[in-house]
């Protein structure tokens, strides 16, 4: 596999060591078991390999240099990308909302937020916020991975009137999701990839060989998976 050079944006870096400190990347040995990660995938597919990575991007919410970082990480995806003008930002709830509503305060943009469940009580609605028909909206999420949680909220967003064409994501984990939205007519852009993150990591020593070999036979195997289906 060729290892691309994103990882030589000093913003990405210096985000991706603020991870790495706090423990937001973690490897294969710190699983429960020390085997692997299980994911949200294996509720339906429970004999997939499991993920010799697991980013715990909750936990950035927590330290707001961080996520001020990572705001700002998106914004310039979303000023440099190829993204449709918007006139909102909506997260997925929970991983993706703490980053969409900082990436609305950093660009001054309305956010709201779809029901991924229904609610039962107050005013019934499919999205939280202020808003009205047509609209587009940018999707934001913490990662991407098997895409399934993004095609929900498209769903819910798009019953609701709202109009939906980019979707900006922290982390593509190389697993398909973004392929598969691409083949839904969406376009899809990461801040880097899980590839582009374990270079970085082997080149600054916080990784070892061992690991970024494992990682990389792990999104081998998926691409091979991936190209067959």
């Amino acid at each position: 596999m060729i290892v691309p050079e994103g990882w030589q944006n000093e913003g990405i870096a210096s985000f991706l060591d603020a991870l790495w400190a706090f423990g937001a990347i973690m490897s294969a040995e710190q699983s429960p078991d020390g085997k692997g990660f299980r994911l949200a995938l294996h509720e339906r597919n429970p004999e997939a390999p499991l993920s010799p990575v697991y980013f715990n991007l909750r936990r950035v919410q927590s330290h707001p240099a961080a996520l001020y970082m990572a705001s700002g990480l998106m914004k310039e995806k979303v000023v440099s990308g190829d993204v449709d003008d918007f006139h909102l930002i909506a997260g997925i709830p929970l991983a993706g909302t703490p980053f969409s509503v900082a990436l609305s305060l950093l660009m001054n943009r309305g956010h709201v937020t779809p029901r991924m469940q229904p609610k039962g009580h107050g005013v019934a609605g499919l999205v939280d916020g202020d808003f009205h028909e047509g609209q587009v909206v940018l999707l934001v999420d913490d990662l991407i991975t098997e895409a399934d949680s993004k095609l929900k909220a498209i769903d819910v967003l798009q019953r609701a009137g709202l109009v939906v064409r980019d979707i900006v994501v922290l982390i593509d984990r190389e697993q398909g999701g973004k392929q598969k939205l691409e083949a839904e007519g969406f376009r899809v852009h990461p801040v880097i990839t899980v590839t582009e993150i374990f270079s970085y990591l082997l080149r600054t020593g916080e990784c070892t060989q061992t690991t970024y070999n494992l990682v990389m036979q792990y999104l081998d195997a998926e691409a091979e998976k991936h190209a067959a289906g």
